[in-house]
């Protein structure tokens, strides 16, 4: 998963005993992406229908361990009351404003997935996985 120049600033901070640098936030949330946000974290392609909100990811992660962490439990974001486009990347961003917050990282999605009126994105638990090795 790559890291956002805003991630990878926030983890050379923490490495390099400039920790003050950066506060983490209580939560990270999970957005789902419509085209590549780049290293630039840009939120100009999120999903940004009125019936989605981004999912909370720190309340579903296990401890890192061996240089993984990943999700203990399912990823699930509500039923769409409207078509919410085609899914191609997660974002990973420390607040669940839309339109608003830091990506710190980034993933495409093995293949893209249409999201339509009553559809539900799951992902399943141990699919979302950082490797920090």
């Amino acid at each position: 998963m790559p890291l956002t120049t805003k991630g990878a600033n926030h983890i050379l901070s923490v490495l390099h005993g400039r920790a003050s640098a950066f506060t983490p936030p209580v939560s990270y949330f999970v957005g789902l992406f419509q085209a590549d946000p780049g290293v630039a974290g840009a939120l100009t392609s999120e999903v940004s229908n009125s019936d989605y909100t981004r999912v909370n990811l720190t309340s579903i992660c296990s401890n890192a361990s061996g240089g993984w962490l990943n999700n203990a439990t399912a990823l699930v974001y509500s039923v769409a009351l409207s078509n919410w486009g085609t899914a191609r990347y997660l974002g990973i961003l420390d607040t669940s404003t839309l339109g608003q917050g830091q990506m710190v990282s980034y993933i495409a999605l093995p293949t893209a997935v249409p999201i339509n009126v009553n559809d539900q994105f799951v992902l399943a638990a141990s699919h979302y996985a950082f490797n920090a090795l």
